[in-house]
């Protein structure tokens, strides 16, 4: 009964997350932003006449714009606790007869449905703009798309929980200190040796290793992202990618129910 209750609650739900979404003003700026950022980066397209320089061109534009909706969707889950948060709401969802988990899961599936609707438009958009502009398609292409969409679950997995535990706010400047910590801990290989340096490196090495990695596979695909063209290794570090969002997306979920049943006011 338990999993009835819980696969009949998650769609609605969802819905009525979704919906919170097509009215909600704040993603409606960000959405616009996006789409003068694609109307924006389409102008040197329609300038250059050279396949070489367009198709560089489209490579940015597919970057840029599956980069910006990676990092809106991970934005999601902080959205809607935000808003639930400040109509002090979250209390009154936590002891409905519905399962409190079913919530917590419709914010997360709310997160994975428009990102992967977003992506998808972008890959659609991306691949429009190559038969116009007499660009050769790559798989590279399709291949950022999907790349992007699990990268954003991870961040969304880091997000949310964070989000339920302090304001949105934090939670975004966490992320950035997390997401830097990568070069930060390169400049301080090459800083002098001492004490306070070398306390520093461990720290910065123990939270290196202990953050969830936002895009596993960078350094790896570098080829890929030059030249947009798949290999066999590509496509197997993608899936363990997806593997790698799965498990992330589970620790996510489990850490926003234990937060929010902790402090279901905040």
């Amino acid at each position: 009964r338990r999993n009835r209750a819980m696969l009949t609650a998650i769609p609605l739900h969802t819905r009525v997350h979704l919906k919170f979404l097509a009215r909600n003003r704040v993603f409606h700026a960000l959405v616009l932003l996006i789409v003068l950022g694609t109307a924006t980066g389409m102008v040197p397209g329609l300038v250059f006449f050279d396949p070489s320089s367009r198709f560089m061109t489209l490579r940015a534009l597919a970057q840029q714009l599956h980069g910006a909706v990676a990092i809106l969707t991970a934005g999601v889950g902080l959205l809607i606790l935000w808003s639930h948060r400040s109509s002090r709401s979250i209390k009154l969802v936590s002891t409905t007869p519905a399962p409190f988990p079913a919530w917590v899961a419709s914010v997360f599936a709310t997160a994975a449905l428009s990102g992967a609707a977003a992506q998808a438009v972008i890959a659609a958009l991306v691949a429009v703009l190559s038969v116009y502009w007499n660009v050769p398609y790559q798989l590279g292409f399709l291949y950022l798309a999907l790349d992007r969409f699990a990268d954003s679950m991870i961040m969304l997995a880091f997000l949310t929980p964070l989000g339920a535990w302090m304001h949105p706010l934090l939670a975004v400047v966490m992320l950035l200190f997390f997401t830097s910590l990568g070069s930060v801990r390169s400049m301080l290989e090459g800083a002098d040796p001492g004490l306070f340096m070398t306390a520093m490196k461990a720290a910065a090495s123990a939270l290196y290793y202990l953050v969830p990695t936002f895009d596993p596979f960078a350094g790896r695909t570098l080829v890929l992202r030059r030249s947009m063209r798949v290999s066999i290794v590509d496509w197997r570090y993608l899936g363990i990618t997806f593997s790698y969002a799965v498990l992330s997306l589970s620790f996510g979920y489990v850490a926003t129910i234990a937060v929010l049943r902790r402090r279901p006011m905040i």
